[in-house]
């Protein structure tokens, strides 16, 4: 498991046209599709008609080559000591290796448009144990000793 606290900086985020937060994402907004689809979960094109910006978030993280299963959660803590808001994501990913993470960060590097946008914070890195079956036999951390 790996985390992350992402602060986002809304009120640059909010002056930036809505175009321009489609290309950042490689997403349309509304919807959360990729571009050229109609739903958030269809697949993203990374070459042709309707492939993203190759400097959008998505595009750059697709073309890592690599799958994590991931979810970030909104938070919101008030105003900082600067009077910006201080809000943003509390990201996190589940990945075999840690390996995987770090290949799509790497993809992300300087070239990701969301970095105008974000700053991270802070991160951990993990170990969890995998799930259990339905087998009277099966436990937590079986496969670690078997």
């Amino acid at each position: 498991l790996i985390t992350r606290r992402v602060v986002m900086h809304l009120e640059t985020w909010d002056r930036t046209h809505l175009k321009a937060q489609n290309e950042t994402f490689g997403r349309q907004r509304a919807s959360g599709a990729p571009f050229g689809k109609t739903s958030e979960f269809d697949e993203i094109e990374l070459s042709g008609d309707n492939s993203a910006p190759d400097t959008s978030h998505t595009f750059l993280a697709k073309s890592a080559g690599t799958q994590i299963l991931r979810r970030s959660y909104s938070y919101a803590s008030g105003v900082n000591e600067r009077g910006s808001l201080d809000a943003g994501l509390l990201f996190i990913s589940f990945q075999r290796d840690p390996a995987q993470f770090i290949a799509i960060q790497s993809a992300l590097g300087l070239e990701d448009k969301m970095n105008e946008y974000i700053t991270n914070i802070g991160s951990g890195v993990f170990a969890c144990f995998g799930g259990v079956s339905r087998d009277k036999n099966d436990y937590i951390g079986k496969r670690l000793f078997s």
